[in-house]
C-alpha cells in the first residue's frame, strides 16, 4: 500500500456528465492522486499497461504515473463502490502532480433504468461503453472488422443494447511506421460516438478502439 504524505497539492476537479471521457493532465515523473468525490474506486481497466498504479486499500484512492516516453492521451476506466463507471483521458505533461478529483452534480443511473426504453441515447451510449470496458455483457465477433489500412484488427468484442450497438476493437501497428489516429476518421454513418485509447501507435504496439452506431 502506497502512503501519502500531508504535503498540499493542487487539485484538478471536474464533474462527469456521464457521456465523454474527463481530461486530465498527469505528471511523467511523479505520481498523481486521482478519486471520486464521496465515493470509492474498486476496479480499474486500462489501455495496454501504460499506467504505473497504485491504489489505497482503505480508501480505494489510485495514484499513477506514466510508463510511455511521449505524451500521447491514455485511457483510464475506473469503476467504483456506487455502480459507477467513469472514463478518464489521462494526458502525460511535465509538470508537478495535481490531485484529479472527479465530481458528480447527480447521482448516475442504474443499470437497470438504463435498459428500459425510455432511456436517453446518452445514457445508452455510457452504458454499452460500460459492458465493453469491463467485459462483463460483451461477446466476442466471429468476423473481425478491417476499418483502417494502417492497422490490423487482432480483436473484437459487441454489445448491443435496444437501437445501439457498441463494438471494441484492438488494432495493431503491424508496420515499421508509427502511426497518428483521429477519432473523427473513424465517424461515419450511424456512428454516435467513437473513442481511441490513444492517437499515436508506434510498431507492435496496439490500440483500442470503441464505436457506437446505429443498428440497421
Amino acid at each position: 500500500m502506497l502512503m501519502v504524505g500531508s504535503t498540499a497539492i493542487a487539485k484538478q476537479s471536474k464533474y462527469y456528465n456521464n457521456q465523454e471521457l474527463l481530461n486530465f493532465n498527469i505528471a511523467k515523473k511523479e505520481l498523481t492522486h486521482i478519486a471520486v468525490e464521496n465515493d470509492r474506486i474498486t476496479g480499474l481497466k486500462m489501455s495496454n499497461d501504460l499506467l504505473e498504479v497504485e491504489q489505497n486499500d482503505k480508501s480505494g484512492d489510485l495514484f499513477v504515473r506514466a510508463k510511455t516516453e511521449n505524451f500521447e492521451p491514455i485511457t483510464l476506466f475506473i469503476t467504483t463502490e456506487q455502480g459507477r463507471t467513469i472514463g478518464l483521458r489521462l494526458i502525460p505533461k511535465n509538470i508537478t502532480a495535481e490531485s484529479i478529483l472527479v465530481k458528480f452534480k447527480e447521482e448516475l443511473t442504474s443499470i437497470n433504468e438504463l435498459n428500459e426504453p425510455g432511456s436517453t441515447r446518452e445514457q445508452q451510449i455510457i452504458n454499452i461503453l460500460k459492458a465493453l470496458a469491463t467485459g462483463s455483457e460483451a461477446e466476442e465477433l466471429a468476423n473481425l472488422p478491417k476499418l483502417t489500412n494502417k492497422l490490423k484488427t487482432i480483436a473484437a468484442t459487441g454489445y448491443t443494447q435496444l437501437s445501439l450497438q457498441g463494438q471494441r476493437l484492438v488494432l495493431k501497428n503491424t508496420t515499421k511506421e508509427q502511426v497518428a489516429l483521429q477519432e473523427a476518421e473513424f465517424a461515419g454513418n450511424k456512428v454516435q460516438a467513437v473513442a481511441l485509447s490513444k492517437l499515436l501507435v508506434l510498431p507492435n504496439e496496439t490500440v483500442e478502439l470503441y464505436i457506437i452506431k446505429e443498428l440497421d
